[in-house]
């Protein structure tokens, strides 16, 4: 029996993704501080899960308050009534993987604020910062 040749991707920055589509099965990755990687694979509709969080972990991670609002911005409409359920990702509509690659996009702009916030509360002092100067 001959074995299907994979076409899915994997996208770990915003750089990556940017030239490319995003199609079903792909795995869109999101490296966040304090918390590890996070493993996406892109549906019809959204994103799941692939480790052992829920659908949503990464929009409360992220601290996202209005998940749908967020969502339905990226993807530039509303659609359909949504379960406010925690562990639920607002879907788009059905194959629309453009509005999941501009779903991924935001994520990925949202990681990069979420480990800039983190970094500057721990920015480590050089000797220099600690010194006085006189003038």
């Amino acid at each position: 029996m001959k074995k299907m040749k994979s076409n899915t991707k994997t996208y770990k920055n915003r750089a990556e993704l940017e030239e490319n589509t995003v199609n079903h099965g792909d795995h869109i990755m999101f490296d966040i501080l304090n918390v590890g990687i996070l493993d996406y694979r892109v549906n019809e509709q959204g994103f799941l899960g692939v480790n052992e969080y829920h659908n949503s972990f990464i929009l409360e991670v992220l601290n996202i308050q209005d998940h749908q609002k967020f969502c339905f911005d990226a993807y530039g409409y509303v659609h359909g009534q949504q379960s406010e359920k925690k562990g639920y990702f607002p879907y788009c509509r059905k194959k629309d993987y453009d509005a999941l690659k501009k779903m991924a996009l935001a994520l990925f702009d949202a990681v990069v604020e979420h480990n800039e916030k983190i970094l500057e509360k721990t920015k480590p002092y050089t000797r220099f910062d600690l010194m006085e100067w006189d003038d």
